[in-house]
């Protein structure tokens, strides 16, 4: 997987959240670009801890709920994605796990 897919949407109570379709990573915004920059710190946090369990990242099977996987296909059909950079970083304790390989793009779509 050389991107993450990311839906964004708005709620009332909480801003603006962007939901990983993907996996279950998520982030929260006053803005779109504010969810997606919270977004992002959560991916690195997320791999940061799986290395630190000694879990290869992005290996678990928590995917948010199916719904998301259809408000993506929905919100595909009628709008246009917009692609943002997910920094390189790297992991002080990777040891035997290859980060380098990590999505390094993301595409959102605003439902």
């Amino acid at each position: 997987m050389d991107q993450l897919r990311v839906i964004i949407e708005h709620d009332p109570e909480d801003g603006f959240v962007a939901q990983c379709v993907d996996f279950d990573i998520i982030g929260f915004g006053e803005s779109r670009e504010a969810s997606v920059e919270d977004f992002i710190r959560a991916f690195m946090r997320h791999v940061a801890a799986a290395v630190h369990m000694g879990v290869p990242p992005l290996s678990t099977d928590r995917r948010p709920p199916q719904e998301y996987r259809d408000r993506w296909d929905e919100a595909r059909a009628r709008g246009k994605l917009t692609e943002f950079e997910i920094p390189r970083f790297t992991i002080m304790e990777a040891g035997d796990f290859d980060v380098t390989n990590l999505p390094c793009r993301g595409v959102a779509m605003v439902a």
